[in-house]
């Protein structure tokens, strides 16, 4: 049976089940709320609700049939992506803000972990801006 892991707490499910973790769509909500509220660029947050970002966003999740690569090529996982992540930030080059070829579909899990790796050093951010291209490189030469 193909397993897949759930966005939230982790957990391994059967393709296709529902996770028993509790509150996870609460938990979403509240983690966006604060994020909006505390974290997010206000400039950004027009850009994020605009009709051309979520063509994007859409395109992005459809060029990897809604598949977090990242999952799949690290830990060999198939697995559900839930939004699109700039592989170069959008704060280090606004131009590539809506390249295609600048955007991953990852899992929040993941995402979260990237972004772990960008803040750890610049280095780090590199080696890990070079993977994510290299994986989306490996995606398209055997799609």
């Amino acid at each position: 049976m193909i397993k897949v892991k759930c966005d939230y707490c982790g957990k391994k499910n059967g393709y296709g089940e529902e996770c028993s973790c509790d509150g996870k769509k609460e938990a979403r909500a509240k983690q966006q709320k604060y994020y909006n509220k505390n974290i997010r660029n206000k400039n950004s947050e027009k850009f994020y609700s605009s009709t051309r970002w979520r063509k994007t966003r859409e395109q992005c999740k459809l060029r990897y049939y809604g598949l977090d690569l990242y999952e799949l090529y690290k830990y060999g996982n198939i697995s559900h992506g839930s939004l699109s992540h700039h592989i170069i930030e959008i704060t280090e080059d606004p131009e590539r803000i809506y390249d295609i070829d600048n955007l991953l579909y990852l899992s929040e899990s993941n995402h979260n972990e990237v972004h772990s790796a960008y803040n750890e050093s610049l280095k780090t951010k590199k080696k890990m801006q070079d993977f994510l291209f290299s994986i989306m490189k490996r995606f398209e030469e055997n799609h």
